[in-house]
């Protein structure tokens, strides 16, 4: 399976996912709080990637304003069309693949504003899925989960550990809102575990 993504995606869009299941995502707005988004146990087989990219240096000069929007082809006004989730992971199983897309917010996310992002990200990757099945005889059998990671207080959070006693995640409109706190060096870093989201 990651082959084919990696035959149909441009190479710059993947994510690296560690041999222990870590995977790193990255914010580069400087007003945002949350950062850095780590993700912990990751299943074997999953390829990680971005919908929302921001290129940097040689690719940055060369393609411009390329990565503004989902596609060239769509009116880079349109109101939905364009709006698209920070990431992807696809892990496969069985009988279909789990894909988690996922949403970084620094606090307070509006929820109509995130389920629009997160369906018009299901839509793109419905249609990713379609050319794999179409080019690359990859069908595979889509199982979606939306996820918004936001920052709150530690006081508004427990802990991971603390499962017993582990604040309900929120959902609305088939979206899961995550709380996270931030720490690390420059207190923009969070930890998440990839069973307890999903």
């Amino acid at each position: 399976m990651i082959k084919s993504f990696q035959d149909l995606l441009r190479p710059e869009l993947f994510l690296s996912i560690s041999g222990s299941g870590e995977l790193s995502i990255k914010e580069n707005e400087s007003c945002a709080v949350l950062k850095d988004l780590r993700i912990k146990r990751v299943p074997d087989g999953s390829v990680a990637f971005e919908l929302d990219h921001a290129p940097s240096g040689e690719l940055k000069v060369k393609l411009r304003n390329a990565f503004s929007q989902l596609s060239c082809l769509i009116h880079g006004s349109h109101a939905k069309a364009n709006k698209r989730c920070d990431f992807v992971i696809v892990s496969p199983g069985k009988s279909s693949s789990k894909i988690i897309l996922g949403e970084m917010k620094s606090r307070s996310p509006r929820r109509a504003e995130c389920s629009a992002q997160l369906r018009n990200s299901e839509l793109y990757v419905n249609y990713l899925l379609s050319l794999l099945s179409e080019y690359h005889a990859q069908a595979i059998t889509p199982e979606y989960k939306k996820v918004v990671f936001f920052v709150v207080s530690p006081s508004k959070a427990k802990a991971p550990t603390q499962q017993k006693n582990r604040r309900k995640l929120g959902e609305q409109d088939g979206v899961t809102y995550v709380p996270v706190i931030v720490a690390g060096r420059n207190n923009s870093q969070a930890i998440v575990t990839y069973p307890l989201f999903t």
